[in-house]
Protein backbone atom coordinates (compact mmCIF):
# COMPACT_ATOMS: atom_id res chain seq x y z
CA UNK A 1 0.00 0.00 0.00
CA UNK A 2 2.85 2.47 0.78
CA UNK A 3 4.54 1.84 -2.40
CA UNK A 4 1.22 2.44 -4.29
CA UNK A 5 1.13 5.92 -2.03
CA UNK A 6 4.39 6.37 -3.11
CA UNK A 7 3.87 5.88 -6.91
CA UNK A 8 0.68 7.97 -6.88
CA UNK A 9 2.35 10.97 -5.08
CA UNK A 10 5.71 10.66 -7.57
CA UNK A 11 3.01 10.59 -10.67
CA UNK A 12 1.10 13.75 -9.61
CA UNK A 13 4.26 15.36 -9.00
CA UNK A 14 5.39 14.63 -12.33
CA UNK A 15 1.90 15.35 -14.29
CA UNK A 16 1.63 18.87 -12.30
CA UNK A 17 5.61 19.73 -13.52
CA UNK A 18 4.97 18.77 -16.71
CA UNK A 19 1.94 21.06 -16.96
CA UNK A 20 4.56 24.02 -16.17
CA UNK A 21 5.55 26.24 -18.48
CA UNK A 22 3.79 27.05 -22.35
CA UNK A 23 0.60 26.32 -22.33
CA UNK A 24 -1.10 24.28 -24.80
CA UNK A 25 -5.04 24.02 -26.43
CA UNK A 26 -5.24 20.54 -28.14
CA UNK A 27 -7.95 19.91 -30.98
CA UNK A 28 -11.78 19.54 -29.43
CA UNK A 29 -15.12 19.97 -31.26
CA UNK A 30 -15.55 22.75 -29.34
CA UNK A 31 -12.31 24.61 -29.92
CA UNK A 32 -12.59 28.21 -32.47
CA UNK A 33 -9.06 29.32 -33.06
CA UNK A 34 -8.96 33.43 -32.86
CA UNK A 35 -7.48 33.44 -36.45
CA UNK A 36 -8.66 30.87 -38.55
CA UNK A 37 -6.78 29.78 -42.04
CA UNK A 38 -9.75 30.98 -43.89
CA UNK A 39 -8.99 34.16 -42.83
CA UNK A 40 -5.57 34.12 -44.26
CA UNK A 41 -5.56 34.35 -47.84
CA UNK A 42 -2.54 33.30 -49.13
CA UNK A 43 -0.94 32.36 -52.69
CA UNK A 44 2.48 30.87 -53.64
CA UNK A 45 4.07 31.20 -57.04
CA UNK A 46 6.67 32.30 -59.47
CA UNK A 47 7.62 36.51 -59.10
CA UNK A 48 10.74 38.70 -59.33
CA UNK A 49 12.30 39.67 -56.00
CA UNK A 50 15.37 42.30 -56.89
CA UNK A 51 15.78 41.35 -60.48
CA UNK A 52 15.52 37.76 -59.87
CA UNK A 53 12.81 34.94 -60.05
CA UNK A 54 11.47 33.03 -57.14
CA UNK A 55 9.12 30.92 -55.63
CA UNK A 56 6.91 33.30 -53.31
CA UNK A 57 4.74 33.32 -50.76
CA UNK A 58 2.09 36.58 -49.87
CA UNK A 59 -0.55 36.95 -47.65
CA UNK A 60 -3.72 38.98 -46.78
CA UNK A 61 -4.45 39.05 -43.37
CA UNK A 62 -8.50 39.18 -43.09
CA UNK A 63 -8.45 38.34 -39.30
CA UNK A 64 -9.33 40.99 -36.41
CA UNK A 65 -6.06 40.41 -34.82
CA UNK A 66 -2.16 41.46 -36.29
CA UNK A 67 -0.39 38.04 -37.33
CA UNK A 68 3.44 38.72 -35.50
CA UNK A 69 4.67 35.66 -38.13
CA UNK A 70 3.77 33.68 -40.36
CA UNK A 71 5.28 30.35 -42.15
CA UNK A 72 3.49 27.74 -44.30
CA UNK A 73 5.46 24.09 -44.77
CA UNK A 74 5.27 22.48 -48.10
CA UNK A 75 5.79 18.85 -49.16
CA UNK A 76 6.01 17.16 -52.07
CA UNK A 77 2.46 16.16 -53.94
CA UNK A 78 1.73 13.15 -54.50
CA UNK A 79 2.30 11.56 -57.72
CA UNK A 80 5.28 13.28 -58.42
CA UNK A 81 7.62 11.81 -61.44
CA UNK A 82 10.99 10.69 -61.10
CA UNK A 83 11.53 13.16 -64.26
CA UNK A 84 10.07 16.72 -62.06
CA UNK A 85 12.15 15.57 -59.62
CA UNK A 86 15.27 15.14 -61.78
CA UNK A 87 14.54 18.49 -62.94
CA UNK A 88 14.23 20.25 -59.42
CA UNK A 89 16.90 19.03 -58.46
CA UNK A 90 19.01 19.56 -61.41
CA UNK A 91 17.68 23.20 -60.80
CA UNK A 92 19.01 23.41 -57.38
CA UNK A 93 22.43 22.18 -58.19
CA UNK A 94 22.77 25.33 -61.15
CA UNK A 95 21.01 27.76 -58.27
CA UNK A 96 23.34 26.63 -55.37
CA UNK A 97 26.86 26.35 -57.33
CA UNK A 98 26.78 22.51 -56.02
CA UNK A 99 29.22 19.98 -58.30
CA UNK A 100 28.05 16.79 -59.23
CA UNK A 101 29.63 14.20 -56.65
CA UNK A 102 28.13 16.70 -53.45
CA UNK A 103 24.52 16.64 -55.65
CA UNK A 104 24.96 12.98 -56.75
CA UNK A 105 25.12 11.77 -52.87
CA UNK A 106 22.58 14.19 -51.78
CA UNK A 107 19.87 12.85 -53.98
CA UNK A 108 21.51 9.33 -52.67
CA UNK A 109 20.57 9.97 -49.58
CA UNK A 110 17.06 11.59 -50.06
CA UNK A 111 16.12 8.79 -51.93
CA UNK A 112 17.11 6.09 -49.45
CA UNK A 113 15.42 7.75 -46.77
CA UNK A 114 12.37 7.92 -48.97
CA UNK A 115 12.57 11.93 -47.98
CA UNK A 116 9.80 14.30 -49.93
CA UNK A 117 10.38 17.56 -51.52
CA UNK A 118 10.06 20.08 -48.85
CA UNK A 119 9.56 23.88 -48.73
CA UNK A 120 8.83 26.16 -46.51
CA UNK A 121 7.33 30.46 -46.97
CA UNK A 122 8.03 32.46 -43.62
CA UNK A 123 6.99 36.06 -42.94
CA UNK A 124 8.31 37.67 -39.65
CA UNK A 125 6.63 41.06 -40.28
CA UNK A 126 3.59 42.05 -38.84
CA UNK A 127 0.70 42.14 -41.11
CA UNK A 128 -2.15 43.62 -39.70
CA UNK A 129 -5.98 43.46 -40.34
CA UNK A 130 -6.77 43.98 -43.77
CA UNK A 131 -3.25 44.21 -44.83
CA UNK A 132 -1.20 42.23 -47.22
CA UNK A 133 2.33 40.85 -46.69
CA UNK A 134 5.13 41.50 -49.00
CA UNK A 135 6.11 39.15 -51.30
CA UNK A 136 8.45 36.71 -49.52
CA UNK A 137 10.88 34.53 -50.87
CA UNK A 138 10.77 30.63 -50.31
CA UNK A 139 13.08 27.77 -49.47
CA UNK A 140 13.84 24.07 -50.24
CA UNK A 141 14.73 21.77 -48.16
CA UNK A 142 14.93 24.11 -44.87
CA UNK A 143 17.31 26.91 -46.11
CA UNK A 144 18.18 26.58 -50.00
CA UNK A 145 16.75 29.31 -51.81
CA UNK A 146 14.33 28.96 -54.80
CA UNK A 147 16.22 31.58 -57.05
CA UNK A 148 15.33 30.08 -60.33
CA UNK A 149 14.08 27.19 -58.65
CA UNK A 150 10.24 27.54 -59.73
CA UNK A 151 8.85 24.00 -58.73
CA UNK A 152 6.17 25.32 -56.37
CA UNK A 153 3.69 22.92 -58.74
CA UNK A 154 5.34 19.99 -57.16
CA UNK A 155 3.84 21.14 -53.72
CA UNK A 156 1.33 20.93 -51.41
CA UNK A 157 0.68 23.04 -48.13
CA UNK A 158 1.48 21.12 -45.25
CA UNK A 159 1.08 23.40 -41.89
CA UNK A 160 0.83 26.63 -40.53
CA UNK A 161 2.38 28.21 -38.01
CA UNK A 162 0.99 31.47 -36.84
CA UNK A 163 2.25 33.76 -34.21
CA UNK A 164 -0.04 36.73 -32.68
CA UNK A 165 -1.00 38.76 -29.42
CA UNK A 166 -3.93 38.96 -27.87
CA UNK A 167 -5.31 40.58 -24.68
CA UNK A 168 -1.16 40.60 -23.82
CA UNK A 169 -0.41 37.01 -24.20
CA UNK A 170 1.47 35.72 -27.23
CA UNK A 171 0.10 32.50 -28.82
CA UNK A 172 1.59 30.03 -31.61
CA UNK A 173 -1.43 28.54 -33.45
CA UNK A 174 -0.64 25.37 -35.70
CA UNK A 175 -3.01 24.18 -38.65
CA UNK A 176 -2.54 20.88 -40.52
CA UNK A 177 -4.09 21.24 -43.65
CA UNK A 178 -4.54 17.71 -44.43
CA UNK A 179 -6.57 16.67 -40.94
CA UNK A 180 -7.77 20.40 -40.58
CA UNK A 181 -6.83 20.65 -37.19
CA UNK A 182 -5.40 23.16 -35.07
CA UNK A 183 -3.31 23.39 -31.93
CA UNK A 184 -2.90 26.56 -29.71
CA UNK A 185 -0.06 27.39 -27.80
CA UNK A 186 1.14 29.84 -25.20
CA UNK A 187 4.65 31.30 -25.92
Amino acid sequence: MKKLLALTGTLLVALTCSSCGKEATSNTESFSPDISIEEINWSVGSGSVKGDNYVVMEYTNNSQLTIDSLTIQFTEKDGVTDDQRTALYSDIQQSQGFDDEYMSKWIESKTELNQPITMYGKCDNAVTPGQTSEQIKCYYYGGWTSKNVLHSDLLTPEKAEIHYEKDGIAYILYYNFESKLYNLEQE
